[in-house]
């Protein structure tokens, strides 16, 4: 392609909350997002609860999303476990003496029971979770609770989102969660021009593959190999 031409962009549905997905597409390389036309709409929007939630001195909170953090207490300095560097870094933001024990869920309680803290443990979470990190610590001697700090809605897609879909035109459509990817395949369950690419097997688990361009599982579920999986997948693509 002639230095002067511009690439043929493929658009991109980002399914994840607005804050996560602008995060996400502002982590991606200048050559990579030139490829790429980025659509947003969220099939999950998050809802703060005020329940007043605070932390005493005996306590640590536990974060396993970014959302527990940004819906949570101001930390004042005191210690928090996270899950994945970006959540650690937010962590950091709001003011908590934040550590990252694992990039996943099963490192992290891997690493905090091998590592007990001399602290009781608060997993400020969304109503809706996965992996019961509170009960599998619980069930390890680590006295913890979990704290619902948002709820997660569910949304629909966007009438002209739609319209892109319905038209065949080339998609490229990165998924994070199985609850998201639940709900995608309820509102789209076929549609042969989308790549879909899932954040790990339990994501992959509610798609069927033979009903889209095809469906890409990442090699672990973190955001930099999402960025890979997607980045190798554009390379392949006609510019």
């Amino acid at each position: 392609m002639p230095n002067n031409a511009v690439p043929n962009q493929i658009s991109m549905l980002m399914t994840r909350p607005h804050a996560a997905s602008r995060s996400f597409v502002a982590s991606l390389p200048k050559n990579l997002l030139a490829r790429l036309k980025p659509v947003y709409n969220p099939l999950i929007k998050i809802i703060s609860l005020k329940y007043g939630v605070s932390i005493s001195n005996t306590e640590a909170a536990i974060f396993t999303s970014m959302n527990g953090v940004i819906h949570g207490p101001k930390g004042n300095g005191q210690k928090a476990y996270c899950v994945g560097a970006a959540t650690t870094q937010i962590a950091l933001e709001h003011g908590w003496a934040a550590h990252m024990y694992g990039e996943t869920a099963e490192a992290f309680l891997s690493n905090l029971i091998n590592n007990p803290p001399a602290l009781d443990l608060i997993h400020l979470s969304g109503i809706h979770t996965r992996g019961n990190i509170a009960s599998q610590l619980m069930q390890n001697g680590l006295k913890t609770k979990n704290v619902a700090v948002y709820d997660q809605i569910t949304q629909h897609l966007k009438k002209d989102v739609n319209q892109l879909i319905l038209s065949g035109a080339q998609m490229l459509v990165p998924l994070f969660s199985p609850r998201t990817s639940k709900q995608f395949s309820i509102q789209v369950p076929r549609a042969p021009s989308l790549q879909l690419v899932a954040l790990s097997q339990a994501v992959a688990q509610n798609l069927d593959t033979t009903s889209y361009a095809g469906v890409i599982i990442v090699t672990a579920p973190t955001a930099a190999a999402m960025q890979s999986a997607i980045s190798l997948w554009v390379e392949g693509q006609p510019a």
